[in-house]
């Protein structure tokens, strides 16, 4: 039986070191310029551990296109990604992306 891991949102690298050999621990880190909210965000290039990436934005057009460009150069280090826009899935389902995907919407009461 497969154990469930738990994502670990990254809002300080200091802890990257300390658990990065917990096998139940999954890191999420949120995206610069896709994310909302956090005093510490990455970008793609800064991303050198295996996890998730976090993507908490509504995006408009601009940002859509923003993400489709991101998504071509993304490392394989990055297995899956948790999102609370819809048009993000529907770009991860027209490029059948391999990707993880776990739709949290956070910010869904609000709109």
């Amino acid at each position: 039986m497969k154990k469930n891991k738990t994502l670990l949102l990254v809002n300080n690298s200091s802890i990257i070191p300390k658990l990065k050999n917990e096998s139940a621990i999954t890191f999420l880190f949120p995206v610069t310029g896709f994310c909302v909210g956090f005093t510490k965000t990455y970008k793609i290039s800064e991303i050198t551990e295996e996890g998730f990436i976090f993507l908490n934005r509504i995006l408009d057009n601009k940002g859509i296109n923003e993400f489709k460009e991101l998504l071509k150069n993304l490392p394989t280090n990055i297995k899956g990604i948790v999102f609370d826009d819809l048009g993000i899935l529907n770009i991860l389902l027209e490029t059948k992306n391999e990707l993880s995907k776990i739709l949290y919407l956070n910010h869904f009461n609000c709109n």
